[in-house]
């Protein structure tokens, strides 16, 4: 049965759990003590999704310092291999990493290798010339002391490793993608980073190849036995952030 207005008004008004009743109530109530009335809001279907669809601030900008996602170490075994005639021993290692560029800054961390040690070359110790990280003339190898380990005639190549003001080289690079040099030997080289990939002022992967060695004659001694340290140091914060101690001891009588 459908109720006139007045009826519907009146049912409203005395029911119980009526909205419509209570509200003037309230209403009534609050007139009497001479506060506004506020009707509730509703949003539209179109403002709630407007108001979900609000975008969350952006994230803060990267920290200006380095952090280490990945630093592995891989040492191979002692071989022979030939350099065109020349017959020699070494051990290849090689050395990755990959740094956090979201939350941090891939420009500050920066690859580092260390050397000390003795070396035998046919028989007698070998007083070999490391590049002065003061500057001026080479120092000698340190049978107790870690120097850095670069070449005294790079020859147009780097001095050091890792530096990231030298120049990307094929074992020894920076890129915007993982770059995993494979252990081998001569003539067997790593081929480097995809060319388009290479970015040593920023990238957030590197990738090192290295092949201690000397040259062997026939009835003489020639020894490597060396320890490398290898470590990432953020360059901004001049703080250390990873650090390995690796040994190499490889030779023979050729």
């Amino acid at each position: 049965m459908d109720l006139s207005e007045p009826e519907q008004s009146a049912a409203s008004d005395s029911g119980s759990r009526g909205g419509i009743g209570r509200r003037r109530f309230l209403q009534a109530g609050a007139a009497g003590l001479g506060l506004a009335w506020a009707s509730p809001v509703i949003l539209s279907f179109d403002a709630r999704a407007a108001a979900m669809s609000v975008p969350p601030p952006p994230p803060p900008p990267p920290a200006n310092d380095c952090e280490v996602v990945k630093f592995t170490t891989t040492v191979g075994a002692c071989v022979t291999y030939m350099v065109g005639a020349q017959k020699r021993r070494g051990t290849p290692f090689t050395v990755t990493a990959q740094f956090d560029g979201m939350r941090h800054t891939c420009s500050c961390c920066e690859y580092r290798q260390y050397v000390r040690g003795k070396i035998t070359l046919f028989g007698a110790p070998y007083d070999f010339k490391l590049p002065n990280p003061m500057g001026g003339m080479p120092v000698s190898l340190s049978p107790k002391n870690f120097i850095e380990d670069g070449l005294v005639n790079p020859g147009g190549g780097n001095v050091y490793y890792g530096h990231r003001n030298e120049a990307n080289e094929v074992i020894d690079s920076y890129s915007t993608a993982a770059y995993n040099p494979p252990l081998g030997v001569p003539p067997a080289r790593p081929p480097g980073p995809v060319p388009a990939q290479n970015q040593r002022a920023t990238g957030c992967y590197y990738g090192l190849w290295d092949l201690p060695s000397v040259p062997l004659m026939a009835g003489k001694l020639s020894m490597l036995d060396v320890e490398f340290k290898v470590e990432i140091l953020d360059t901004c914060t001049n703080k250390l952030k990873r650090s390995e101690i690796f040994k190499v001891s490889c030779g023979a009588v050729g």
